[in-house]
């Protein structure tokens, strides 16, 4: 029984239309008075009506509870005596081989487990009536002040509403507590605490699923990694498995050839070191700090706190694969290319995150000794911090992005040819990733220097997708980039020309096809895999205005090529 809002809602549009009909102003506050008196004896009305439907409700719940209380002392009574009756068999029956005795107790014990989530479901509805209501006399009131620019709502919600008996009652509350202790009686024997939630509707009532609260983190986990390993044809089956073939081949990296989507993919996971490091926590939190059997499901020993440290070696490993993983791709691509630059200069590049992850280590394992040795590690930390962030900016924009062109022209500081229309993109872009390269100098001033309590923790959860967002600039300037080096070097086509071509066309392209220097054999060893490339200028056309170059790209090698 909720209050009628409606009806509240058509006395107050009903004063306001009277506006306009009216000009007296003493007709006006007569009309007002008796508005107010009328529409505050309505709201008296329905708080009543609430009141002792609420009232009703609760009783009955207390008497019902007591009853289920009853019940269920009986329900344990009989169950002890069965059991000191019985200590004597090692076998255990099966419902089936009951007495008619045993399978009456048996199937009571059923019954009031429904019993219990029945009545659990009708205290949670109470409650949201309780609550329900109480919004709905807050919203009328307060639109009853907002029409009328007055405050008499609110004090008459003030003093009627908020020590109405339907809200300053707590008893419903209790209940519902009481009602979860017994309920794990009923399901558990109390060994473990679990909340009740009821999730649907059966024919005998609705169904109780109990979860341990330490069993969400790793159900969340397990979801997504069946989801991930799904055999199936559906949910994006091809992505999925294209995705584990490319985390193998970054995996296993120095054994095979370096494509540029493995090391595309490898660039993407160290972005991720933080959801690695949370996948490793969740791995050492279940084998070591977690205890089921536990009430809180933790282990209280203060000296079994290892996950969150560096004390035993596994955090700085977890922290070092996805530069790792780089690392040996880069000596790879120097052993199939002999190129020392880039490969090996890029490989250093990564190197530098092993400093980085090493001298954390220590700092962080020596700091609260008082000896010197801890401030040697903070200085050789920052250090390597700095020297790798540079690197690595220097890199990204350099080499990954190819800005910074000395042939720009008037694209300053970026690169002769851009394919973004706005060269806004490209400055902010620069801007951003300088920002986000230097934060940790952010983290170190707060938790280190200052020593803000728990504020490493902040900084974590908002640094971390900050980097996600860096990585996600970075791959269009790196993909657009690589785009452009292909046509560079003609293992792409920027664009072709659909232009029908005439008869002198034809033949200015079979005497070109003809000459010994208008095909270039890139392949020579290989007669297997050939590609050409020849560099046509092509004659003024009637559809055309002016002389064009046109690269076209002849390519009848395989995939791999």
């Amino acid at each position: 029984m909720l209050m009628k809002h409606n009806a509240a809602a058509y006395l107050l549009a009903d004063c306001r239309s009277k506006w306009n009909e009216v000009t007296d102003e003493d007709t006006v506050k007569r009309y007002y008075a008796k508005f107010e008196e009328k529409f505050f004896q309505t709201c008296e009305k329905e708080l009543a009506k609430i009141n002792t439907f609420y009232s009703e409700k609760l009783a009955e719940a207390q008497r019902r509870f007591a009853t289920l209380q009853n019940e269920l002392q009986s329900s344990l009574d009989a169950q002890r005596e069965s059991t000191a009756n019985g200590r004597g068999l090692r076998r255990r029956k099966t419902v089936f081989a009951l007495s008619q005795q045993e399978r009456c107790k048996h199937r009571n014990i059923k019954d009031l487990q429904l019993a219990f989530s029945e009545f659990y479901l009708s205290l949670i509805l109470l409650q949201n009536y309780q609550n329900l209501n109480f919004t709905g006399f807050r919203k009328i009131l307060k639109k009853h002040d907002k029409i009328l620019e007055t405050s008499r709502g609110a004090d008459w919600r003030v003093a009627h509403v908020e020590v109405a008996p339907f809200y300053t009652c707590k008893k419903i509350t209790q209940l519902i507590s009481e009602t979860e202790v017994h309920a794990h009686y009923v399901y558990m024997n109390g060994s473990i605490k679990f909340k009740l939630a009821s999730i649907g509707v059966t024919k005998g009532g609705f169904i109780c699923i109990l979860v341990p609260m330490q069993a969400n983190p790793l159900a969340l986990y397990g979801f997504f990694l069946l989801f991930l390993i799904n055999p199936f044809k559906t949910c994006y089956y091809k992505s999925r498995f294209w995705l584990l073939k490319l985390l193998f081949r970054v995996v296993t990296a120095p054994f095979h050839r370096v494509g540029f989507a493995d090391f595309w993919l490898a660039d993407q996971l160290n972005s991720l070191v933080v959801v690695l490091m949370d996948l490793e926590y969740m791995i050492c939190f279940y084998s070591f700090e977690l205890d089921w059997k536990s009430h809180d499901g933790l282990i209280s020993s203060e000296d079994k706190e290892v996950c969150n440290s560096y004390s035993y070696g596994v955090r700085a490993v977890i922290k070092c694969l996805p530069a790792w993983f780089r690392f040996v791709q880069c000596l790879r691509r120097y052993r199939d290319t002999k190129r020392a630059f880039p490969h090996l200069v890029n490989a250093g590049k990564y190197s530098t995150s092993f400093f980085v992850v090493t001298f954390a280590a220590l700092y962080s394992t020596y700091k609260d000794e008082p000896e010197a040795d801890a401030q040697i590690f903070f200085y050789l930390y920052i250090s390597c911090l700095v020297v790798s962030s540079c690197y690595t900016l220097i890199w990204d924009l350099k080499m990954d992005w190819g800005l910074f062109d000395r042939n720009a022209g008037e694209n300053t500081f970026l690169r002769e040819e851009i394919v973004y229309p706005h060269k806004a993109y490209y400055y902010s872009a620069i801007v951003e990733d300088v920002l986000l390269r230097f934060s940790w100098t952010l983290t170190v001033s707060l938790t280190t220097v200052y020593s803000f309590h728990g504020m490493s923790d902040i900084l974590a959860t908002v640094l971390a997708p900050l980097e996600v967002f860096r990585r996600f600039v970075w791959n269009f300037f790196r993909l657009e980039n690589e785009h452009l080096n292909n046509c560079g070097e003609f293992r792409a086509v920027r664009d072709i020309s659909v232009a029908p071509l005439n008869a002198d066309d034809q033949t200015l392209l079979e005497q070109m096809m003809d000459q010994e220097d208008g095909v270039r054999n890139r392949q020579g060893k290989k007669s297997w895999k050939r590609s050409y490339s020849m560099s046509l200028r092509r004659p003024r056309l009637a559809s055309q205005s002016k002389t064009r170059d046109t690269k076209v790209l002849i390519d009848d090698t395989d995939d791999d090529s």
